[in-house]
C-alpha cells in the first residue's frame, strides 16, 4: 500500500511539471526528448517550394540535419549551433545514397526514447557513416530558413524527383 501511495504522489508531482521545465540528463536542450522529422517530395523545384513554406524554427534547435536525396546522389548536412550569436558549425557529406544513414538516425530516435541527448547520438552515427568523406566548416552564419539551408543542394538536382528532409534534434 505504501508503494501505491508513493506512485500516486509521484504522478501528481510529474503532472504538475510542464514539459518545458524538464531537461534531460546529458542534454541542455528541451527539444531532445521530442525530435522532429519532415520530408518533402517531388521534382526539385516543387519540393523546394514546399520546403520554402515550412517554418522549421531552426534558431530554436542546437542541432539539426538537412538531407537532399535524389536518384543518383545525396547531401547530408549537420548544423550545430556554436554560439548564441547565430553561428553554426557545419559537417557535410555527399555520396550516392543517404537511405541507410536516415534509417539509422530514425532508428536511434525511436530506440533512444528521449533518454540520452538525441543530437549527440545522431551526430555519432553521422560521423561514423561519413568517415573520411566528412567536410567540416566552423563558425559560419546559420541559415535563416530551412529553404535557405537546402536550396543549393536541391537546385543541383534540377527537375529530378527528390526527397528534402529536416531532422530537428535538440
Amino acid at each position: 500500500m505504501k508503494l501505491k501511495n508513493f506512485l500516486s504522489v509521484m504522478l501528481v508531482m510529474i503532472a504538475g511539471v510542464s514539459s518545458t521545465q524538464i531537461v534531460l540528463a546529458g542534454c541542455e536542450e528541451e527539444n531532445s526528448a521530442t525530435p522532429e522529422l519532415y520530408s518533402f517530395f517531388g521534382p526539385g523545384p516543387d519540393a523546394l517550394k514546399k520546403a520554402g513554406n515550412f517554418d522549421a524554427g531552426l534558431a530554436s534547435h542546437k542541432t539539426y540535419f538537412t538531407l537532399v536525396e535524389g536518384p543518383k546522389s545525396a547531401e547530408v548536412v549537420l548544423f550545430e549551433r556554436s554560439q548564441s550569436d547565430g553561428r553554426v558549425n557545419i559537417s557535410k557529406w555527399e555520396g550516392s545514397s543517404a537511405v541507410e544513414l536516415r534509417k539509422s538516425i530514425e532508428g536511434e530516435i525511436v530506440s533512444n526514447r528521449g533518454v540520452h541527448c538525441v543530437g549527440e547520438q545522431s551526430k555519432a552515427i553521422f560521423k561514423t557513416f561519413a568517415g573520411k568523406n566528412l567536410k567540416m566548416e566552423d563558425n559560419v552564419e546559420a541559415p535563416k530558413t530551412f529553404s535557405a539551408a537546402v536550396r543549393h543542394a536541391a537546385q543541383r538536382h534540377g527537375n529530378e524527383f527528390v526527397r528534402i528532409t529536416a531532422i530537428l534534434m535538440c
